[in-house]
């Protein structure tokens, strides 16, 4: 299974204990959860062992779209599940679906947020071989817009050596909640154990 659902799980839970909700008890609700990503890295290290590496548990272990419906499925939430791809906004994107939802009364509460793990250097090289990492080590804390003429300027560079990029870059792991208040207490997380279940693949 893609870390990222792993990951997604586990913050997901977290979440909703911080908000004082017991992950137990909104099972059967309509409850939405809204995840951005916009990589799938596992992905592409599984492939590379060919046929021989699928296994009956690939098909929904690393689809990038699966992430949010992992966690709805494992919560027994009824809600709209969504993995958003939008680039760099996604998980931004992810938060305005989830509060939208809330507005209109589709949702009683939601989970929104994003996921993102380096896995592959090919990813890694792609960014910077377009100009997207910043020439320094320290990031930014705002993003600018690149020009038609640093686009071009980016196009240019030879792959063989480093391309400064008009804007910062940063591996993150992040998750955010939108969810209603509750005094109730949580249980452990069933997915932390080392031994791998059937319901955790």
């Amino acid at each position: 299974m893609d870390p990222q659902q792993r990951l997604a799980l586990e913050l997901g839970w977290e979440a909703l204990e911080d908000a004082g909700i017991a992950p137990d008890s909104v099972g059967g609700t309509p409850a939405g959860v809204y995840v951005g990503a916009i990589s799938d890295d596992y992905a592409t290290l599984l492939r590379r062992n060919g046929p021989q590496g699928i296994t009956r548990h690939m098909f929904t272990g690393i689809q990038r779209g699966v992430i949010a419906n992992r966690l709805s499925y494992s919560l027994g939430l009824r809600g709209p599940s969504m993995t958003v791809d939008c680039g760099q906004s996604s998980s931004l994107v992810a938060v305005h679906l989830a509060v939208d939802s809330l507005r209109r009364g589709e949702s009683s509460l939601v989970l929104a947020g994003g996921v993102h793990l380096n896995l592959a250097p090919e990813s890694t090289l792609a960014v910077e071989r377009f100009g997207g990492l910043s020439p320094t080590p320290a990031a930014s804390p705002s993003m600018r817009v690149p020009t038609a003429s640093s686009a071009a300027r980016v196009a240019r560079s030879s792959s063989s050596s480093p391309s400064p990029g008009p804007w910062p870059t940063a591996t993150a792991s992040t998750a955010s909640s939108t969810v209603r208040p509750s005094t109730t207490t949580a249980r452990a997380r069933p997915w932390r154990s080392r031994t791998p279940t059937p319901s955790a693949r």
